[in-house]
Formats: C-alpha cells, structure tokens, sequence
C-alpha cells in the first residue's frame, strides 16, 4: 500500500510493456502448425468471438471452446502448453525497465491490467513484468470499472494511468475526475487505426512507452494543460 498523500502510476500491459501485437503474430504461426490451416481459423475465430463478447481476451476459454467443437484435435493440454509456453519475455519492450525505474522515482508503479484469472497472470509472471513491478499487479476484467478496489488496494491523493487503449482514458477519467492524469502511449495496433487516431481524452499522449522517461513530476500530477504532446 502507499500513502493517501502519495502518487500511484498504473500501468497497462498489452501494447504498453508488452508487444501484444507480436504475441499474437507468433502465436498464429505456432497454432497454424499445430492445427493446420481450417484448425487455425476456428481457433482465432473463437477466441474473436469471445473477445467481442465478452470485451476480454480470455485464451482458456478459446481452446476449452475449440475442443469441444472440433473432431479430432490435439489434446487439450498440448494445445494449451502452445498457448502458455510463449516466450513472453522475449516481447517486453526493451524500454520497459528504464521506464518502471523512472517511475518509482516519482511514485508508487503498480500494474493494472485487463485480463482472464489465469492467463493474463501467467503472462505478466513469465515476462518478468510482476518481478519488475515488485509483485503490484492488479488485474481486472474491466479495469475502468474497478476504482474502489484500486484505491482500497493503493490508496492515493492522485492517480497516473498510462495506457495504450483510447477508449480506457476517458472511462478512468470519469471514475477518477481530477484525481487521475492519464497517459496515452501511441504503439501497437491502436496507433495504427485511423478511426481511434488522436482520439480525445487523454492528458498526456506519447509516442511510445520510452518517451515516459522525459515526463516530470509536474506533468504526472496534472501541470500539463491543456493536453501535453511529447514527442519521441
């Protein structure tokens, strides 16, 4: 816990620490492998149809679903160790740790993430990530709804999200009003998407999560108005 003084930076994993899209590229050629071509288009076919569903990426649920509905696939297990086996410390973003070291020199640096209770866990532990952050992790399955038990957990005076999803800065700026500066850090497939380019609502928009390291103090309690651009 930290002081309800104090400043609590929460960070994002996919596409913010961690190169999502790269996982999911890799994974693909892994599961096209396995399943062959028509296995490997259900796979992800299911796992987008519980994604949309659910607003949550939730792999477990994606190879329970695909087994039970595909005649002759590999057995559960194997498939799941395809999934879980990934590298992920191969695809933290080589300025991760600079950046988490930054921010401890400003506050308290805690992960909060979206996510499934078993993947997503698993993903942060084998990355190094929850070693990073000194085991603070938080994951949510709907993180924006979630302010009363991020506060009970890290009480704080003020709040700093950094995150990559447009959609998130302006849900946690209505949960946290004026005790919250978010961070919008412009990678991964976001930054790519023409319909959610410069999308409002973020206080402070970065180009990658390197930049974090040229953000003072002052600009993480909220000195930067109007909305701050850093360029790389």
């Amino acid at each position: 816990m930290t002081s309800e003084t104090g400043l609590v930076i929460l960070v994002d994993v996919d596409n913010t620490l961690l190169d999502n899209d790269l996982v999911r590229d890799r994974l693909s050629e892994r599961v096209r492998v396995e399943l062959g071509a028509a296995g490997s288009d259900r796979f992800w076919a299911i796992y987008d149809q519980i994604r949309i569903q659910s607003g949550l990426v939730d792999f477990p649920a994606t190879i329970h679903l695909f087994c039970d509905e595909t005649p002759n696939h590999p057995p559960e297990q194997h498939i799941r160790e395809i999934v879980f086996g990934f590298p992920f410390d191969e695809v933290v973003y080589h300025d991760a740790a600079a950046v988490v070291a930054h921010l401890e020199t400003l506050g308290t640096a805690v992960i909060l993430s979206d996510g499934d209770a078993s993947f997503q866990p698993h993903k942060i532990r084998v990355s190094g990530l929850e070693r990073m952050f000194q085991g603070r992790v938080l994951i949510f399955v709907h993180k924006e709804l979630e302010r009363s038990a991020i506060e009970a957990a890290y009480p704080a005076g003020h709040y700093v999200m950094i995150d990559d999803k447009p959609r998130i800065h302006p849900a946690m700026k209505a949960a946290f009003g004026d005790r919250i500066t978010t961070v919008m850090v412009n990678q991964g497939h976001y930054a790519h998407d023409p319909a959610v380019h410069g999308f409002p609502g973020a206080d402070i928009v970065v180009p990658g999560i390197g930049a974090v390291l040229d953000l003072s103090l002052a600009d993480l309690l909220g000195a930067s108005v109007p909305p701050k651009t850093v360029s790389g």
